[in-house]
């Protein structure tokens, strides 16, 4: 019995060297044969912080257009003519005294006639319910409406109320926006 308990240690040990021999070289293969070159900085954001911080991004953007495309109903006319044909660098970086009559300063007057004139019109203000319900849903995990559904009903409306109110212009103005005149 002794023979087989000194025969037996030796295997033991034996065996417990070969899997750590085999272990470290295993790890070694996988480190090596994953080509990711993100992984260090997917793994430095935590998925967590990073919904925050893209819910609250969202929420934030869509009030802000909210304000920018309300503000628009009422100071178009004052600010048309300085935002017209103009990108969006140089509308912020004119040296034109004179400031602009929307709420949200320069830059709320350019992204509203972007998406107002230049886009959808009046229905635009679409984009900013998206962009409001995409922000609850991924900041607090809530669902105010279904998702998908909102996303193609919406998008249905944008377009079609777009071109309805694009069919009843003379010439391009705020209510179906570019898209609604020219496809009518």
């Amino acid at each position: 019995s002794e023979l087989s308990k000194e025969n037996s240690e030796p295997v033991k040990e034996s065996v417990k060297e070969e899997t750590t021999e085999k272990a470290i070289p295993n790890k070694e293969k996988k480190s090596i044969s994953i080509n990711n070159p993100f992984k260090d900085i997917t793994n430095r954001f935590d998925k967590k912080k990073a919904k925050s911080i893209i819910g609250a991004t969202l929420i934030l953007f869509s009030f802000y257009f909210f304000l920018a495309c309300l503000s628009y109903i009422f100071t178009w006319t004052h600010d048309q003519d300085r935002v017209l044909n103009k990108s969006l660098f140089d509308f912020l970086f004119e040296d034109n005294p004179e400031p602009v009559e929307n709420w949200l300063g320069k830059l709320g007057a350019w992204s509203s006639h972007l998406f107002i004139y230049r886009w959808f019109g009046l229905s635009s203000f679409g984009i900013c319910i998206l962009m409001f319900i995409t922000g609850v849903r991924t900041l607090l995990n809530v669902i105010l409406l279904p998702i998908k559904k909102t996303y193609a009903i919406t998008s249905v409306m944008m377009v079609w109320s777009s071109l309805f109110l694009g069919f009843f212009a003379n010439k391009l103005n705020y209510l179906g926006g570019s898209f609604g005149f020219h496809i009518n």
